[in-house]
């Protein structure tokens, strides 16, 4: 008989955890606030403490190349907001002194003061067929 292939989770590693009085409850507070398992409240929490290494600027480059293919299929509003989430998400992971702005059908990197910048073009946003306020 073929050994079936291990889910995702069961390759991660585990950590057994004594939590003092009371702790177990606080945990679940907040990941029932946050919409979370209490294993995903423990990681983000620990994530946030002991941050990961910051992305490097060809990470960043190859990532927001990626997301530029996405936004092209995206009205101007969805753009918009990809493009924050995708600021946000890069300083959660460290990044520092970075912007993203999108704006004329370009998508620009700028670093630091404007000393690195990049651009990439993209077509015109998808037509917006939703209801009208």
């Amino acid at each position: 008989m073929a050994e079936r292939e291990l889910y995702p989770s069961e390759k991660q590693e585990r950590f057994i955890v004594r939590f003092p009085d009371g702790m177990r409850d606080r945990i679940k507070a907040a990941a029932e606030a946050n919409n979370r398992s209490m294993n995903a409240e423990i990681v983000a929490t620990l994530e946030e403490k002991y941050p990961s290494e910051p992305p490097d600027l060809g990470t960043i480059f190859h990532e927001l190349a990626q997301l530029s293919g996405v936004l092209n299929m995206m009205t101007e509003k969805d753009r918009r907001d990809a493009v924050a989430t995708k600021l946000k998400d890069l300083e959660r992971r460290g990044a520092q002194d970075i912007n993203i702005f999108i704006d004329n059908n370009a998508l620009e990197l700028v670093v630091g003061n404007g000393g690195i910048r990049s651009i990439i073009g993209l077509d015109d946003p998808a037509e917006d067929y939703g209801e009208e306020a």
